[in-house]
């Protein structure tokens, strides 16, 4: 068995709007380029415009993925780890749409076998 250390964020905010507001922790961890990475159906829905359009407004870089699917085979873990990293992407928002929650996250040197 591995060891698994399990760490997360010191706050988490739920609130109507919150998407409209990830420009402030974004730049409070430093960061300059994020990676929103997401399923087709948040995109077509444009429930990321909002959230877009303020960290653009806030001068960070945007990528979005939106290749995620449930229970994503390793190839499209691989592909979102590549744009990352051809983006020079600092920090990742994950945005589900299950509850639409977001999350961020500092991208890690970890494989992704050692999380299985």
């Amino acid at each position: 068995m591995r060891t698994l250390a399990f760490n997360t964020t010191k706050s988490i905010l739920i609130e109507c709007g919150a998407s409209r507001r990830l420009a402030a922790p974004v730049r409070s961890m430093g960061c300059q380029s994020v990676l929103i990475v997401t399923d087709p159906g948040v995109l077509k829905a444009h429930l990321l415009d909002s959230a877009v359009a303020e960290l653009e407004r806030d001068r960070l870089q945007v990528t979005v993925f939106s290749e995620v699917q449930a229970d994503p085979p390793e190839s499209v873990i691989l592909a979102a780890v590549e744009t990352a990293k051809a983006r020079s992407v600092d920090c990742v928002i994950g945005f589900c749409s299950g509850l639409h929650r977001v999350r961020l996250c500092r991208p890690c040197q970890q494989p992704v076998d050692d999380h299985a």
